[in-house]
């Protein structure tokens, strides 16, 4: 595991040793330190992967973890290859600029900077927030790490949970504001820089961001473009976004998926990288990937199937706050991919690409599609849908036999209730008031805001776009794919890159017209979305055709449903036990019985064949919060 931690203030010897025995209890590798004095301490673990890098020069000491992709290292040396020379130059550019020492610069990193003559601290994430760090501010203390966790050594014994806003959090899996389920603990704002000082307490630069490809990016307008033109800008921007990201290692790594990361596949073998690609694999072989071994021979590169099954989901489950920041619906994605990022490790590689970021950028997605056109098509109806709806709305006998359909159900009516742009805007609700008041039993937590008021106020500022580009925009909003290349890159010592997460392909694809996306006439990649970067692809002939247009399959469709109902159950049932609140049995275990419905909803409504989001997400809640207390006011209704 690869991590950053630190602390400022009195007794940080003290907490740094609580921490380090932590880390030992849960199995982790030994914590070094980097910084050690009466007022600071800064400390990391690293593997020997890519992603850590430190340095010490004078007074000063950089820690860093991650990657950065525009140095402006001349010479075809890359920033990614070397991570400790990469720190020691992060350090003289302090020494040039101050505070702006991070301005220009983009990739996915966290930087810590220690004066000890001065005992000052900076802090910062990429200015994108691909990276979180997580802080917790005090009179006269900071306590900071990559792993929320690891607040549990940070804090203990005044770890506490903060509840005040786990309706939102139990319904859309993220939280607003910065806020964490950790009382006083915060994510520190991308694109901020922290400085800290014993006696003056902290202070807030912001980051210049990058200025990308201002050569021939500025002035550039796709709106009322012709297609050969905007594909000519989409082929620049793609080739551009992908060279930036290459390390000078001749072995890379691509997470093959569809057509995405074939893409980026067939564009790395072009480039002279020597190729490997892996795919989760699946004991029944209908779930796996197609062309996967037909892509690898035509390119002349080998294709890894990484097994996937019930051991590999209950050892991620088992470890799941270890690795990742966030619960999630949906752990088996994201633990899949930490056992491929494993995977690519074992296999020599030290840096992998992901198809990440492009569905969001090119209308992929098309259960978000298909959604965002069904809430607009309903809202004309909306009384009527609302009136059928709302009188079955709080039947506990239908949410016991139905399950997930019910609830999905239920939430159509209540979005359609909500003008726009929150209508449009975050639309999936996971355990809503009804399935909450059913779930938790003695005294409910007191929330700061009603979930319906923080849709409304995140929803602010919105209400230019389109209710497409709404749904693409609020997909992102829960921070999945983070959260996902966060964690495994940390877990592995991988550097996980993606060319559609990078900052220049952004502001190309923002350029785009809807109409370049997906065409109201009928299309080859009608079905899928990105209709403009598959006809790039079309024409350079980088793929054939059947895999540019193959049928969107979701990486997250899997056998997952039937483990979780049958060898898997047990340990969700024991991971349940670690929530932070008293719970209805009865509906927890109807939570993970099979139904009709269910099953009826993974064959014929599903793209995913998915339908156990509710007690997935109390899962990875319960492994997040067993660490902490609840807070005073709530202890004695722990059952």
């Amino acid at each position: 595991m690869n991590r950053i931690c630190g602390a400022g203030g009195q007794d940080v010897l003290a907490v740094f040793r609580r921490l380090s025995a932590w880390l030992e209890q849960q199995g982790q590798p030994v914590l070094r330190r980097q910084v050690e004095t009466p007022a600071l301490c800064l400390g990391y673990s690293e593997d020997g992967g890519a992603l850590v890098g430190t340095a010490r020069k004078g007074s000063l000491d950089l820690v860093y973890l991650g990657t950065f992709f525009n140095m402006g290292f001349s010479g075809g040396i890359s920033p990614q290859d070397d991570p400790n020379a990469t720190a020691l130059h992060l350090i003289e550019r302090y020494e040039a600029a101050g505070t702006a020492f991070l301005n220009g610069l983009w990739g996915s990193f966290v930087v810590a900077l220690a004066d000890r003559q001065d005992d000052m601290l900076l802090l910062a994430c990429d200015p994108q927030g691909n990276r979180r760090l997580f802080v917790s501010v005090d009179a006269g203390s900071i306590r900071f790490a990559t792993q929320l966790v690891d607040f549990a050594g940070l804090m203990e014994p005044q770890l506490r949970l903060d509840r005040s806003l786990e309706d939102f959090l139990l319904g859309y899996e993220f939280l607003p504001d910065h806020r964490t389920p950790v009382q006083g603990v915060k994510t520190l704002p991308s694109g901020v820089l922290l400085e800290w000082r014993p006696t003056a307490g902290v202070t807030e630069h912001r980051m210049q961001p990058a200025e990308v490809w201002p050569e021939w990016t500025s002035g550039l307008d796709l709106r009322d473009k012709d297609e050969a033109t905007v594909v000519g800008a989409l082929r620049r921007a793609f080739r551009s976004a992908l060279e930036e990201q290459l390390p000078s290692a001749p072995d890379v790594g691509v997470m093959l998926g569809g057509f995405d990361s074939a893409l980026i596949a067939a564009a790395l073998t072009e480039m002279g990288k020597r190729v490997q690609t892996f795919s989760f694999g699946y004991e029944d072989q209908s779930y796996n990937q197609p062309f996967a071994e037909e892509l690898a021979s035509s390119l002349g590169i080998r294709h890894h199937w990484v097994p996937i099954g019930p051991d590999v989901i209950r050892r991620g489950l088992e470890s799941y706050a270890l690795v990742f920041n966030q619960p999630l619906c949906l752990p088996h994605y994201v633990i899949g991919t930490a056992r491929v990022a494993e995977a690519m490790r074992s296999a020599g590689i030290r840096h992998g690409f992901t198809g990440d970021g492009c569905d969001g950028l090119f209308f992929g997605y098309p259960t978000v599609y298909l959604r965002a056109v069904l809430v607009e098509t309903l809202s004309k109806v909306a009384p009527l849908v609302v009136s059928i709806v709302s009188p079955l709305s709080k039947m506990r006998v239908l949410e016991r036999r139905i399950g997930h359909p019910y609830r999905l159900a239920r939430n159509v009516a209540r979005v359609l209730r909500r003008p726009m742009p929150a209508r449009g805007h975050i639309t999936s609700c996971i355990l809503d008031e009804v399935s909450l008041r059913l779930l938790r039993t003695g005294e409910q937590p007191p929330q700061v805001e009603s979930s319906e008021q923080i849709l409304e106020r995140l929803a602010r500022g919105f209400e230019h776009l389109s209710a497409v580009r709404l749904a693409y925009l609020g997909k992102g909003a829960v921070g999945l794919n983070k959260t996902k290349l966060e964690g495994s890159s940390a877990w592995t010592g991988v550097s996980l890159s993606s060319p559609f997460l990078h900052p220049g392909m952004a502001r190309v694809a923002k350029m785009l017209p809807e109409r370049m996306l997906r065409p109201t006439e009928k299309t080859k990649s009608e079905a899928t979305g990105k209709y403009v970067l598959m006809r790039m692809a079309e024409e350079d002939r980088i793929l054939p055709d059947h895999m540019i247009y193959q049928r969107k399959r979701s990486p997250v469709t899997s056998p997952v449903d039937a483990w979780y109902l049958g060898p898997l159950r047990e340990l969700m049932l024991a991971q349940l036990e670690g929530l932070p609140f008293a719970y209805d049995r009865a509906y927890v275990a109807d939570l993970l019985r099979p139904k009709v419905a269910e099953e009826l909803f993974r064959r014929h409504v599903g793209i995913s064949r998915f339908a156990l989001h509710a007690p997935c997400l109390l899962a990875t809640y319960a492994s997040l919060t067993r660490h902490a207390k609840p807070p005073r006011a709530l202890e004695t209704t722990r059952g």
